[in-house]
């Protein structure tokens, strides 16, 4: 479902979509053009053709880990929920470790790029590293 959802959008399927809650954070990493761990600044809804609802989200980028990254970065998702199915919004406020792949010239992640923050980035961890924790 996540996959169609994405690809309805335009976006690319995240590495590992199907089995998002079972692949290593490093895995994840792997698989990413940018990664680092921040806070939704802002969050604006942007126009569709698809009927699916599209946000970017801007992010404060308080640690860059992958890529080339100012102090604040913009991925294009869905409705980004983290792994208690709360909507991430700039209210929740807390760190979030987020993966982003490009398209074309935005970023874009989805609910399975977004990763606890106190994760080990750098080495294999748990297979059950799941999303962010709010």
């Amino acid at each position: 479902m996540l996959v169609a959802l994405g690809a309805a959008l335009g976006l690319p399927a995240p590495a590992g979509a199907v089995d998002c809650f079972t692949t290593s954070v490093q895995d994840k990493l792997a698989g990413a053009d940018i990664a680092f761990v921040g806070h939704v600044a802002t969050v604006k809804p942007v126009p569709t053709s698809t009927g699916i609802a599209a946000f970017d989200y801007t992010f404060t980028v308080d640690r860059a880990l992958k890529g080339r990254l100012g102090p604040r970065v913009t991925l294009r998702a869905a409705q980004l929920k983290d792994i208690d199915d709360q909507v991430v919004t700039p209210a929740v406020n807390v760190a979030i470790g987020v993966l982003g792949t490009r398209a074309g010239p935005r970023y874009v992640t989805s609910t399975c790029g977004l990763v606890d923050p106190g994760a080990r980035w750098g080495r294999r961890t748990s297979p059950k590293a799941g999303r962010s924790r709010s």
